[in-house]
């Protein structure tokens, strides 16, 4: 066992107790109280500024590094620090769906125990785009650095960044030609990338060979590692000014006072009681102008998202997406995670504007997504290319 965490635990086994914590007391990993921030409130509040400017920092700066013009012009990249189970405990701006998605990828390992095979080393550096375990679509490109501390992991860094193309059947990065996964083009599965801090050749070489835009493929790469090592280091700085003791504490204590700022905002901005809205959009592949590769697909359907908010008494709440249409033959299937990711995205303007965005508010919410939709697909060959649709 590779014993990453020095207790003897798996990185599973870790995850399984935070969530059994979590269930059984109602609060992020059993933290009834926020002893680091009652007991050093300006200490904490320092922390939180120093880990998150930098992560801003470190964003703004890699798409100067080398980027390409999605990146670099229209912003489309995003970093955020997780703890060492997958949890997300602080994000930049941009992107910030992706506050679950290279979480969800975290987790897969986790699950997988990619800590023995393929192994998870200082200074190591992974990709993933699979949609199938919680990207929103082939061209959101992630980079992974685990970062650890006297040999223990103590937590992990994304990047990710909305690349040109990613080789699928049509040219672009949100493709419609095909109507599974294996027309939406070059699908990485939380693969090791690279070793002490520098990319395989063998990947350089079979990316950029597998893209239609391998200048602007690599531009990116370089975009995400950069920022992923900026971040690393910035928590080496921190913990060597303030402790490993108090870094720990904290990672845990934000993503509990993100769970907190939730429900505080529910109780102050809504009514209790059950809210009900649908939305449909429409798939025309059956006209005759509309190209797709299977004639079993050339069909005139409509995507169906009804969904009903319940708010209860005590500010806890639910939303319940029960009645959406099955997944389709085309490329606006959506996987589970990254739906509910993209719900933080509209709750970061309305529930949620502050800087502490991170799973607490996750761990706040009850979501209901039945399997089989076209927002949790149970079906591996489902495509995803432009889920936004």
């Amino acid at each position: 066992m590779a014993n990453l965490l020095k207790n003897g635990k798996t990185l599973k086994q870790a995850r399984d107790e935070i969530l059994a914590r979590t269930e059984k007391t109602g609060h992020y990993n059993g933290l009834k109280k926020l002893e680091f921030k009652e007991r050093d409130p300006i200490g904490y509040e320092k922390m939180f500024s120093k880990l998150r400017g930098g992560i801003v920092h470190a964003r703004e700066t890699a798409k100067r590094i080398a980027a390409s013009p999605i990146v670099e012009q229209e912003g489309e990249l995003c970093f955020t620090l997780y703890n060492a189970v997958g949890d997300s405990v602080l994000t930049s701006t941009g992107i910030i769906i992706h506050v679950g998605t290279m979480g969800s990828a975290i987790k897969y390992m986790v699950e997988n125990n990619w800590e023995d095979n393929p192994g998870i080393n200082d200074k190591d550096i992974f990709t993933n785009n699979d949609c199938a375990i919680g990207n929103v679509h082939p061209c959101d490109i992630m980079t992974l650095v685990p970062i650890f501390h006297d040999e223990k992991l103590i937590g992990w860094v994304g990047g990710v960044t909305h690349v040109i193309d990613t080789g699928s059947v049509t040219p672009g990065s949100m493709s419609t030609g095909q109507v599974q996964r294996f027309g939406d083009g070059y699908m990485i599965t939380c693969r090791k990338t690279g070793a002490n801090d520098e990319s395989f050749k063998d990947w350089l070489h079979e990316s950029q060979r597998s893209v239609r835009t391998p200048k602007y493929w690599i531009l990116d790469e370089r975009t995400r590692i950069a920022g992923c090592h900026m971040i690393r280091d910035l928590v080496m700085e921190v913990i060597k000014e303030d402790g490993i003791d108090s870094y720990m504490r904290f990672i845990d204590e934000v993503i509990e006072e993100g769970r907190r700022g939730l429900i505080s905002r529910i109780k102050s901005m809504t009514i209790p009681g059950k809210y009900r809205k649908v939305a449909f959009v429409d798939v025309p592949y059956a006209h005759k102008d509309i190209g797709v590769c299977s004639e079993f697909a050339k069909l005139d359907t409509i995507m169906h998202s009804p969904v009903e908010i319940t708010i209860n008494k005590d500010a806890t709440w639910k939303l319940d997406f029960d009645g959406a249409s099955r997944w389709g033959w085309h490329s606006f299937n959506c996987n589970q995670v990254s739906f509910t990711s993209g719900i933080w995205v509209m709750m970061t303007q309305t529930l949620i504007p502050t800087s502490r965005i991170n799973d607490g508010a996750y761990f706040a919410t009850q979501f209901r997504l039945k399997k089989g939709t076209w927002m949790n697909p149970d079906d591996r060959r489902t495509g995803h290319a432009y889920a936004w649709h």
